[in-house]
């Protein structure tokens, strides 16, 4: 969604043109962290200056990227294309 050159009005206040960009929406969900893993973030967030939820989306963030960047799109496709034939092959 762009809305370049848009000025943009909720009530009486102005957002930002990027408001709307899919990098500044946040979806709110539901998970569970082991409580060593939720303590040690929010030490390391704080320590940085930062909201834990923040460092928590940051982190995700990098492993996509690297997870994304290092693999070869063929090697995905030759792995579902192997689960789908084992997945036949019991169904049969």
């Amino acid at each position: 969604m762009t809305f370049k050159n848009k000025k943009i009005t909720f009530g009486n206040v102005d957002l930002p043109i990027d408001e709307f960009e899919p990098k500044n929406v946040k979806i709110r969900i539901t998970t569970m962290l082991d409580e060593s893993i939720l303590n040690a973030l929010k030490v390391l967030a704080k320590k940085n200056g930062q909201k834990y939820q923040t460092l928590i989306n940051s982190i995700l963030k990098n492993f996509i990227q690297q997870n994304l960047s290092t693999r070869n799109p063929r090697d995905f496709e030759a792995r579902v294309r192997k689960i789908v034939r084992d997945e036949l092959k019991k169904r049969a």
